[in-house]
């Protein structure tokens, strides 16, 4: 009965968003005609795309429900070249030399019933295609500990915060201290999830932290 309703979910959602040709189309053709975001003004935080945008939205369930590797290199990309011409930026004015990239990490129950974690899917991709010349990653010094609910099941800005409370450990402090961070993310709703994740990592004794996200 189970696979019966997954299988019922599936052909629903793949109803809504016909991901398949426009991420194909995407991946022929690039990210250029992808609408970018204008609601977006935090100076820390990069986001590619606008969620609205059905090119983006198409990307994005390719990689985060469908494991597509195509989808994910040329997201990667994208944010690999973003992220170079922000960072000599960043590196006159702010400082920040030597990031290390952390992906937003996954609660172990939902990463165990996914299977994978789309943002470090696209972490590794950034290190790859890089090689080695302008960053490195972590994938295991920061942790989701505590289960929560969708942050877009809650309503108000409060329930949000405090559904994210405490959930994220930094397991080695001293792996990331007087570290600068850029934390990789899928989608960015409220912005909350960032938010805690920054005041873990400040806690932690890391750096300076900036953010890059796909979609908004």
């Amino acid at each position: 009965m189970k696979e019966v309703i997954e299988n019922i979910k599936k052909t629903l959602l793949d109803a809504i968003f016909p991901s398949a040709k426009l991420s194909n189309q995407i991946i022929k053709y690039g990210t250029t005609e992808i609408k970018k975001p204008n609601d977006w003004c935090d100076e820390n935080t990069i986001v590619m795309f606008d969620y609205g945008d059905k090119q983006a939205k198409s990307l994005i369930w390719e990689l985060k429900y469908k494991n597509n590797t195509a989808a994910a290199e040329v997201l990667a990309e994208a944010m690999r070249e973003e992220l170079i011409g922000a960072a000599s930026d960043w590196a006159i004015f702010d400082n920040f030399q030597k990031p290390v990239l952390l992906p937003v990490p996954l609660s172990k129950k939902k990463l165990a019933k996914r299977g994978y974690n789309q943002t470090e899917i696209l972490v590794r991709q950034i290190v790859r295609i890089d090689d080695g010349k302008n960053f490195e990653a972590d994938f295991d010094v920061l942790k989701k500990v505590k289960e929560t609910k969708d942050q877009s099941s809650l309503k108000t800005k409060t329930a949000r915060l405090k559904n994210l409370r405490d959930c994220f450990k930094v397991t080695a402090p001293e792996k990331i201290q007087d570290r600068n961070i850029i934390i990789i993310d899928d989608v960015i709703t409220t912005g909350a999830t960032l938010g805690e994740i920054r005041k873990t990592l400040k806690r932690a004794g890391a750096g300076k932290i900036k953010a890059i996200a796909v979609a908004h």
